[in-house]
């Protein structure tokens, strides 16, 4: 369970520098993929969280 939540920890900590660098610019090109994409990475978090509930 404790991997669990350090991989989903480390997913929104990913998610966050993305995002934040694509607030400041730092990624231009990306940023329209992000906005369309989104539900996306929420579904993984998802699938990723739920897999590992079922393996405990």
């Amino acid at each position: 369970m404790q991997s669990a939540n350090r991989t989903t920890g480390a997913i929104l900590i990913g998610l966050g520098i993305f995002f934040l660098l694509v607030n400041f610019g730092l990624i231009p090109g990306i940023a329209h993929l992000v906005r369309q994409w989104w539900p996306l990475i929420l579904i993984a978090v998802g699938v990723q969280r739920w897999l590992a509930s079922s393996k405990s």
